[in-house]
């Protein structure tokens, strides 16, 4: 583990600082908004902000409900949130919902949920990531962009956070969990706005900027909005748990810290809507990532000192609602989605002589129709659809980039370096296809009482039948304090191309496993939630058992990994949100965790693999802040996580011989953000600061290939918005 290093208070002076000029010039006699707000006003706004309950939402159903009714575990947050808190990423946004955990390893964010994480490169693959409904995995393995490259943060309205199984919803991929990014509309955030943004990684300075732009017609409306992020985390060691140190014949520890570690990152969304087409609406969405970072601390190939990943995916929607009379709605659409390796990717395994170039890609096409139908007096909503999907992959395949000059017996150069050395197999292709069926009753009882039954039937060329279903019973009175939940339901995770059919970089790589199965979880939960009296605030609690069959890990077959169903898992564990305004001034926020692997059972006996629970996931975590209303409506949060130790990953466990834990680790940070400031007419001005890992204890994570990972240290980041 890290000792301990000092705080740099040149950063949090320096942001303060510039926060503080803000505030003071926004304070001054000529301000307009100088002086405490009405109270009234204020409070609706931090009530609306923080209550849970009665946030609409639609990832749930595909239907707009409040959050008590939805038949789902399910977490908002909001705009309003995401400004206070100076959040820059989702990743970010979702560090603090209780249930989730995301092990970052300085190039992509592998968030787990409720104790299972996907495992080594699976990037959040137990999660099916959305924008405005449209799944934007990357394609080749699955895995889902979490950072800077994902979405425009000024875009974002709202981000809706699904726990447990959604496949009778969405299919294969909603796993163990739904995050769905609703962007806003031009109705809802007209004209101009751009942001500029300076932030620091400890001594490393860096920063972008963003832009929306939205404009409503009689019948057009179009809003797109871009972001870019460039971040420099060089100067990190790795952690000295990590097995591979202890080897007397590796030259790891000989690389020293790492170098050239930037990272940069761009994002684009954009939406068009034509109103009165075709007796319907006509939609065109689209998001674009951009990724291209070094990475460092890769299980192939850590402190290379060359390798960075470049990736590209894009996915767009065309599609057309139009209602059907007065009770019943018809929505058809096609998606392409497209994901690749950018010009810039570059793997380095530790070779002095060459270094691999990825070729990878995978496009796919969707279409779907799906038909609402609303009865008894709209007490009954019964929604039938279809969706048939064909993936085209190129497998991924590995060009040898020669570093040095290649010889031959004589001495002659045989190719200079520079020379690229074309793989074996290169331009193998793999399809994949997908029919899928749903249907989902909803039947609102009475003003109290919902029932909810939702089931698919994916069938597809790989893994024949897979089924998934989901009941739930809601009771939640629209006036009433107290509200509960009682859900069950079955998902399934399909193994990806990388998984089925990659070829290895090197000796002890990972090797495609074409007999692989899809993983499978059976999940029962229980949620109930209390509104405090006086409009003090809400308490929601949830406890959830989970079986995780034929759970995919890494193993040793021969000469190389393979992915393979060696187990399944059982676990059991809670969450608690605790949200409280006592006074006007002050909100109180409390999350807690809890998830606990209770029984492992092997289904393949494999010789000298160590036993893990909890691989990768803390068993406690705690996420404690206080919002301070200062004058001016300028809000200070203070934040403070306690996370437990987390157990080492599989590969790493059997590196070291036997299963060990990294340590726990207690982080600390401050949020400050202003209200919407007129210092240019009508045109708003607000600041957001955002400071994490206050003490500077730069705690690892857990990794993979004998490596675990260093977290970066003490970071800030200051943005300016600005309406024009």
């Amino acid at each position: 583990m890290f000792a301990s290093s000092s705080c740099h208070p040149r950063l949090i002076v320096a942001c303060l600082i510039v926060f503080g000029a803000g505030s003071a010039l926004a304070q001054s006699p000529g301000s307009s908004d100088a002086g405490v707000a009405s109270t009234d006003p204020l409070l609706e706004l931090l009530l609306e902000t923080e209550n849970q309950l009665n946030q609409i939402v639609v990832t749930s159903t595909k239907t707009a409900r409040r959050a008590a009714s939805a038949p789902s575990i399910v977490t908002v947050i909001t705009a309003e949130e995401i400004a206070a808190r100076g959040y820059g990423t989702v990743a970010e946004a979702l560090r603090t919902v209780p249930g989730f955990y995301d092990v970052y390893d300085l190039a992509l964010h592998n968030v787990g949920v409720r104790g299972i994480n996907g495992g080594a490169r699976a990037a959040g693959s137990a999660l099916k990531v959305m924008i405005d409904g449209v799944p934007v995995a990357f394609m080749p393995t699955t895995g889902n962009f979490f950072g800077e490259e994902l979405v425009p943060m000024m875009a974002v309205a709202r981000i809706e956070v699904i726990r447990g199984p959604v496949s009778a919803v969405y299919g294969a991929n909603a796993f163990l969990g739904v995050v769905n990014i609703i962007t806003r509309t031009a109705e809802d955030a007209p004209g101009v706005r751009v942001a500029g943004s300076f932030g620091m990684v400890r001594e490393h300075p860096g920063g972008g900027g963003a832009a929306m732009a939205s404009a409503r017609g009689e019948r057009l409306s179009v809003s797109l909005a871009a972001q870019f992020r460039y971040s420099d985390r060089s100067g990190l060691a790795l952690p000295s748990l990590s097995p591979r140190l202890a080897r007397e014949d590796d030259t790891l520890a000989a690389r020293g810290l790492s170098r050239n570690d930037t990272r940069d990152a761009r994002s684009l969304v954009g939406k068009m809507n034509l109103r009165e087409f075709g007796g319907g609406e006509l939609s065109l969405q689209g998001a674009m990532q951009w990724l291209d970072t070094a990475g460092e601390f890769q299980d192939f190939g850590p402190l290379s000192h060359g390798t960075r990943l470049g990736l590209f995916n894009q996915n767009w929607r065309l599609s057309w609602a139009r209602p059907l009379g007065d009770k019943a709605d018809l929505t058809a659409a096609a998606t392409i989605s497209h994901g690749t390796v950018t010009d810039g990717d570059r793997l380095n395994v530790g070779r002095a002589d060459m270094a691999l170039l990825r070729d990878m890609s995978a496009t796919a096409f969707t279409l779907s129709v799906e038909s609402r139908q609303h009865a008894f007096d709209g007490r009954l909503t019964l929604s039938e659809g279809v969706e048939g999907q064909l993936e085209d992959h190129l497998v991924q395949r590995f060009d040898k980039l020669l570093l040095t000059d290649l010889t031959g017996f004589d001495g002659t150069v045989v190719r200079p370096a520079g020379s690229i050395l074309p793989a074996d197999d290169k331009g193998a292709r793999q399809e994949l296809r997908n029919l899928g069926l749903f249907v989902q009753a909803l039947a609102d009882l009475n003003a109290s009482w919902v029932l909810v039954a939702s089931g698919r039937l994916d069938v597809h060329s790989r893994f024949g039948v897979q089924p998934a279903g989901r009941v739930a019973v809601v009771w939640a009175p629209p006036e009433g304090a107290f509200s509960a939940k009682l859900l069950g339901g079955t998902s399934y995770k399909a193994p990806s191309a990388e998984q089925l059919f990659t070829q290895p970089m090197a000796v002890m790589d990972i090797r495609g496993s074409p007999a692989l199965r899809p993983q499978h979880a059976y999940t029962v939960e229980a949620s109930g939630s209390w509104r405090l009296p006086s409009q003090l605030g809400e308490v929601t609690a949830n406890a959830y058992f989970m079986s995780v069959a034929d759970r995919v890990e890494y193993v040793q077959t021969g000469l190389y990994l393979q992915a393979q169903n060696v187990q399944d898992e059982f676990v059991v564990g809670g969450e608690l949100d605790a949200r409280v305004t006592p006074v006007r001034w002050l909100q109180l926020r409390l999350g807690l965790g809890v998830a606990r692997s209770i029984a492992v059972e092997a289904n393949q006996t494999i010789v000298g693999l160590p036993e893990v629970r909890n691989a990768l996931f803390p068993v406690l975590q705690a996420h404690a802040s206080a919002s301070f209303i200062l004058p001016g409506e300028i809000r200070l949060t203070p934040e403070v996580s306690w996370i437990s130790e987390r157990a080492a990953s599989q590969s790493n466990a059997l590196q070291n011989g036997n299963a060990y834990a990294v340590p726990a680790y207690l982080s600390l940070g401050l949020a400050a953000s202003t209200p919407t400031w007129r210092w240019l007419g009508d045109r708003g001005t607000s600041f957001t600061l955002r400071l994490s890992d206050l003490l500077n204890r730069r705690w690892a994570e857990p990794g993979f290939g004998g490596v675990d990972v260093p977290t970066q240290g003490i970071t800030g980041l200051l943005t300016l918005t600005q309406e024009l």
